[in-house]
């Protein structure tokens, strides 16, 4: 019985034996040469020089290499004759080994890559080994836990006073006691290895996130760039296209056209705001564009570098206004923002440059909180203009009865210059605007299309209420759309000739086209 149990231990000891040799196999090379061959190569691998020399008969050799240090060496004129080819050994004729120097003509994955994927194969390799190895080792713990039920259970059968079976019993327990042993440390050595090998894949994959980070890094870097760049390169076009204007338009600065004799078709600018103001300065020659978005009261104003960079979110600027503004009715002149403080009756002046309030004016009586607003309401009492002759506000008074009042302003001072009293009330009208002192106004803010239904001519003094049909107006960019409207608020450039509306979340712009002169 005791040599049964020997012989068990002999053979976990042989399977554990095998098992390290296996391993150290695959994880040590073989010093000596070694030679495979098939029915039409011969590959000599010696891995003591890690070289590997391929002698083929009949097709041309092709060889692939993936290691950046490697080279691929022409064998020698006695070599070639050897392989019984034209002394090229193999290679593609009129082709020369000495053309790769060593580094693939195409890579297809970086090295760290390749690297990467080599330690996962080894690590993979590996860890198949120990799988098997506690496999094995687990069949003989159960193998041997079966033996020994057997051995008790014969032994029951023995007379108890038998010395024989004390002594069987002893070797018994002492050789399962062994056996177990030689056993759980072969089990735990065996697991030992499996999390070294898995604590090197962690520090690996852990490595290799990394490496990820540092390519997403560099590559949102290189996306900068490249923003940078074109950023830069369309503002030097947009300079270059403006002074081109700037030079064929000198001739008519501060000239006043004829009367408006038609608004043409417009242009659209999707933007992710439903209700805004839009703005332009006039008194300059820029892209630039100011926008506002319309809440109960605002104190925030957006400034872009160009109309592009609004439908992309491009902001450059960040103005937090010391005061709200409430309506619809902001302009951008001479570097500076006029607005309708939020509760008040004030016109107030922010100087964007010096980022401070330059001024203010109180317009008594005038009605606010949608006492007299335009058709569409938001607050819009009190709405300022700019035209070729310079900066206007428009609203409507206790003492006027809700008639449109135009005044005047002093873009420096805020002093009312002048005042006129029209005959239309205000809030019958969709919108207005001034071009060279004379005031349109609409007769809808959501029909389309729809048309100037009063004119005021402050040189003149002349006022006039005209038929359906004066001055079309489409109101939207697509004329007669079944969509109606929502145009709260439109404002004239006298520089470009051109109308700028807000309706449904899009800025539209609208031509302006003048009578020829007699």
């Amino acid at each position: 019985m005791t040599c049964c149990y020997r012989d068990r231990m002999q053979s976990a000891l042989l399977i554990l034996a095998l098992t390290t040799s296996v391993q150290t196999k695959k994880l040590k090379a073989d010093h000596k040469e070694t030679q495979i061959s098939n029915d039409i190569c011969e590959y000599d691998i010696d891995l003591k020089r890690n070289t590997l020399r391929a002698k083929c008969q009949g097709q041309p050799l092709g060889v692939n290499v993936y290691a950046s240090n490697a080279q691929v060496m022409s064998p020698s004129p006695q070599q070639g004759a050897d392989t019984g080819t034209d002394g090229r050994g193999g290679s593609s004729p009129g082709h020369s080994y000495n053309a790769w120097s060593g580094v693939p003509p195409t890579s297809f994955a970086s090295e760290s890559h390749l690297n990467i994927t080599a330690s996962l194969a080894a690590m993979r390799q590996g860890l198949g080994v120990h799988k098997s190895a506690i496999s094995n080792i687990s069949t003989l713990l159960s193998r041997g836990d079966n033996d020994l039920r057997s051995d008790l259970q014969a032994l029951r059968g023995l007379a108890p006073n038998d010395a024989a079976v004390r002594e069987s019993i002893i070797a018994t327990m002492r050789n399962q006691y062994n056996f177990m042993r030689t056993a759980i440390l072969a089990h735990n050595a065996e697991l030992s290895q499996v999390l070294g090998l898995l604590d090197s894949l962690l520090t690996l994959t852990s490595n290799w996130l990394e490496t990820a980070h540092q390519s997403q890094q560099k590559l949102l870097q290189e996306v900068a760039h490249i923003n940078r760049t074109m950023l830069a390169m369309r503002t030097t076009f947009s300079n270059s296209i403006r002074r081109r204007h700037r030079k064929k338009g000198s001739s008519r600065k501060d000239h006043c056209p004829n009367a408006v004799s038609a608004i043409g078709g417009g242009k659209p600018l999707s933007v992710p705001w439903e209700q805004g103001v839009v703005m332009t300065d006039a008194a300059h020659a820029s892209d630039r564009t100011w926008v506002m978005k319309v809440d109960e009261e605002t104190d925030q104003l957006l400034q872009y570098d160009s109309h592009v960079d609004i439908q992309y979110g491009l902001v450059s600027r960040y103005f937090s206004l010391p005061f709200y503004c409430e309506g619809t009715g902001h302009v951008v002149y001479r570097n500076a923002l006029f607005c309708h403080k939020a509760g008040t009756r004030t016109v107030a002046k922010y100087n964007l440059k010096k980022m401070a309030i330059a001024a203010e004016v109180e317009l008594s009586s005038a009605g606010v909180a949608n006492t007299y607003p335009y058709q569409f309401g938001l607050k819009s009492d009190i709405d300022l203009a700019v035209d070729e002759q310079g900066l206007w506000v428009i609203y409507s008074t206790e003492d006027s009865a809700g008639k449109i009042v135009i005044s005047k302003l002093n873009p420096h001072s805020l002093v009312l210059e002048k005042t006129w009293l029209t005959s239309f009330p205000k809030k019958f009208v969709g919108n207005t605007f001034m071009v060279c002192g004379v005031l349109y106004a609409t007769n809808s803010f959501k029909d389309t299309p729809t048309f100037v239904r009063y004119t005021y001519d402050t040189s003149s003094l002349q006022g006039a209420i005209h038929d359906a049909g004066h001055i079309i107006f489409n109101n939207a960019v697509m004329f007669n759309s079944s969509q109606q409207a929502s145009s709260i608020m439109l404002d004239y450039n006298p520089k470009e000739h051109r109308l700028y509306s807000w309706s449904n979340a899009q800025i539209q712009t609208f031509p302006v086209y003048f009578k020829r002169k007699e």
